[in-house]
């Protein structure tokens, strides 16, 4: 039986023979996709389909492309050329590549758009970045020249990705921090979701006060290398909906939370000004439910619970602690089921507050 040969560059090939031969077609698209090709030539063909949709609102493109595109392709996609009405919504989705496309030579472009001013970032409203990559990742420098002109900006999801840290994100977030709706920062690592190392901004301001000084920002999902402990205690904040934030420990006061009595009556402090947020935006008829992520454990300030895997408290216990516990579909970062192996295995629980900071004083559990 003989294989038959099939292009693998074919639904390039006919859409943008579809859009040549038929304009009126191409002008009427507002939303590509484009998945699974990852190398210069389909960039090229990804580029010369997009020319003719001067239309075009939104695309989903690899995040090599903007390594292969020219300065020309994404200016003119950004609405900065006439008869481009330009894009508001920009999709970059990063794989890993197989080793012959990462050592093609003819894969090894870079045409340095980002560095031009001609591309320019102010029509977006929403960014989404998401995946990592083997190859030419998007990385904090990449973030920084966008955050130039990206000031527009009503959504920002920078997700699935070890390749950038909180310094860039927090760079785009002040660009549009007068316009800002959303935004979710979940980065990961190889092993699965972890708390990421503390880091310094390099901008001005402190990360907390950045983000309650957005004051359109309504929906949040972030990971911070470290949480003000007052960070619920302005009214001024229109977040609603589900507010999730993970850190790996507070601000202020310094002390390691594990060891610290100072150090835990600051996050209980926190807990309670989550709910008193909850209970000021239902009020004003905003419902607000916040989740807090912290060493391993998941807080639901509302329903006055912790989540997490108790095995270990229960065992140092002897079996009296603790008395009541609930099955959880939750896992880490609030996700069903558990990332990385050897990392808090087994189903998770929830008990109550009460009797969480008893397992504390007990030095059953720790935070």
């Amino acid at each position: 039986m003989m294989g038959v040969y099939r292009d693998p560059f074919c639904t390039l090939k006919e859409t943008l023979r579809l859009f040549s031969r038929y304009p009126s077609v191409a002008s009427n698209v507002r939303r590509l996709w484009f998945d699974g090709f990852h190398v210069s030539e389909t960039s090229a063909y990804i580029f010369e389909i997009l020319r003719h949709c001067n239309n075009l609102r939104s695309i989903t493109v690899p995040s090599i492309a903007l390594r292969h595109g020219t300065a020309e392709d994404w200016s003119l996609l950004l609405g900065q050329r006439s008869g481009f009405g330009g894009i508001s919504s920009l999709e970059l989705l990063a794989v890993d590549l197989k080793e012959s496309q990462r050592s093609s030579t003819a894969n090894q472009v870079d045409h340095g758009a980002l560095n031009q001013r001609s591309v320019d970032f102010s029509c977006l409203t929403r960014l989404k970045i998401f995946g990592d990559t083997n190859f030419v990742p998007v990385v904090d420098e990449d973030l920084r020249k966008m955050a130039r002109t990206a000031t527009n900006l009503q959504e920002l999801h920078i997700t699935g990705m070890s390749s950038v840290t909180i310094d860039s994100v927090m760079a785009l977030v002040k660009s549009s921090k007068d316009t800002l709706r959303v935004l979710e920062y979940s980065p990961v690592s190889k092993d699965g979701f972890e708390h990421p190392e503390s880091t310094t901004v390099e901008s001005d301001g402190h990360l907390c006060s950045i983000l309650t000084s957005c004051l359109r920002l309504e929906n949040l999902s972030i990971t911070l290398p470290s949480t003000c402990s007052d960070i619920f205690s302005s009214d001024a904040v229109k977040w609603k909906g589900e507010v999730q934030i993970r850190t790996a420990k507070l601000c202020e006061p310094k002390q390691n939370l594990a060891r610290s009595l100072d150090a835990q009556d600051h996050f209980w402090r926190m807990l309670n000004q989550a709910r008193s947020l909850m209970a000021s935006r239902q009020s004003e008829d905003n419902d607000l439910h916040i989740e807090i992520f912290i060493s391993h454990w998941i807080f639901e300030p509302r329903r006055n619970v912790v989540h997490g895997n108790f095995e270990l408290g229960e065992v140092l216990s002897d079996f009296t602690w603790p008395t009541a516990k609930t099955m959880s579909g939750k896992g880490p970062y609030g996700q069903t089921g558990l990332y990385g192996p050897g990392k808090d295995e087994g189903p998770y629980s929830y008990v109550s507050e009460e009797a969480f900071r008893e397992g504390l004083q007990r030095s059953y559990i720790s935070l």
